[in-house]
């Protein structure tokens, strides 16, 4: 009998400390890299209203040209940093391509991504 009971709490206990360790764990884990996600989304999507309340005022005054130059500093910074190293990335090479027969049209985007870092 004493035997049939230690066994009955080896395995509550070990069912317990695996559960722990198996589950809740990883799981918390999980919860902070979904925070820490949603902390770069929320940077990434403040930069973008950042220049969308920065661009805004200036399409609406008539000034096409200092809108345009305006909207053309995030696309030079990313093609800076990532358009060289597209490798086999899709959303980079399509995004590189476009970024690229843009630049062809217009020249401030032209000089924006072919601008030196100081």
């Amino acid at each position: 009998m004493k035997i049939i009971i230690a066994l009955i709490a080896g395995l509550v206990i070990g069912t317990g400390v695996g559960w722990y360790a198996g589950y809740s764990r990883p799981a918390a884990k999980v919860n902070r890299n979904e925070i820490q996600f949603y902390k770069t989304m929320e940077w990434d999507d403040s930069k973008a209203a950042h220049f969308a309340v920065k661009a805004i005022p200036v399409v609406e005054s008539g000034d096409t040209q200092k809108a345009v130059h305006l909207l053309a500093l995030p696309i030079g910074g990313w093609y800076r940093v990532y358009a060289s190293h597209a490798g086999t990335n899709e959303e980079r090479l399509t995004l590189r391509a476009k970024i690229e027969q843009l630049a062809s049209t217009n020249s401030i985007v032209d000089a924006e991504i072919h601008r030196k870092i100081e």
